[in-house]
């Protein structure tokens, strides 16, 4: 009887052993497969952070839309989000904060009263805003990676804060450095057309603005409404 009863502790012992590791198994393998299989770089979702700087281009809207181009740029940084639909189709939204810096070329006779001239001046805007995008893919098997791409889009933006800064020198020679914020002739809100082309990390940007930076009764004429540039995505190569 005693031998029995040991053997039968013994069945029962190596027939549960199994049961109990396999169970840990599979549920380790189901909760990974399907981390993976929803976050990443070429997966259902993604984010990641981005930076960005250009320049503006194109035609003024007369003498006070005239800048010195070198001298006129915008950075920016936010996170973008992807949503992948298929192979070639995605589409997503970013949340970006920049900062635009416009150096108009004939501001002098609006900024001084006199003949001083300026040794320096600028416009610049602070803005927070959404844009939204589709993209398209043209490399079917890329692996877990961005790959290249194209996204059209659309964005909208807020000016939360402006500030127009010049200098000169008085005929004593003292230097003078004056700054102006809260203008009320800049426009609150911005939007626009956006279009991109993605080699990885590496993206090249443009942008055209339909809305007015300045109030109508500001009298001053609109800057150049092109945006060229590039980001850099925050993400791994």
């Amino acid at each position: 009887m005693l031998i029995r009863f040991f053997v039968l502790i013994l069945m029962g012992v190596l027939a549960g052993l199994p049961a109990k590791a396999q169970e840990v198994l599979v549920y380790e393998d189901l909760q990974g497969d399907t981390l993976k299989s929803e976050y990443g770089m070429n997966r259902k979702h993604y984010r990641h952070p981005f930076i960005g700087f250009g320049f503006f281009a194109g035609d003024a809207g007369g003498p006070t839309g005239k800048i010195k181009s070198t001298n006129s740029w915008t950075f920016e940084y936010g996170v973008r989000y992807k949503r992948k639909f298929n192979h070639y189709l995605s589409a997503g939204a970013d949340w970006s904060f920049s900062r635009l810096q416009y150096s108009p070329s004939a501001w002098e006779v609006a900024s001084l009263m006199g003949d001083m001239p300026l040794n320096s001046e600028k416009l610049v805007m602070v803005q927070t805003g959404l844009g939204l995008y589709q993209r398209f893919n043209w490399q079917k098997r890329r692996g877990d990676f961005i790959g290249r791409f194209l996204d059209i889009g659309v964005y909208g933006n807020w000016t939360f804060a402006s500030r127009h800064v010049y200098a000169f020198e008085q005929p004593t020679g003292e230097k003078v450095k004056v700054k102006k914020s809260g203008l009320d002739y800049v426009q609150p809100f911005d939007y626009g057309l956006l279009a991109r082309i993605g080699f990885g990390n590496f993206v090249l940007k443009s942008s055209y603005r339909f809305s007015d930076h300045f109030k109508s009764e500001s009298g001053l004429e609109e800057f150049p409404r092109f945006y060229f540039g590039f980001e850099m995505g925050l993400h791994p190569f």
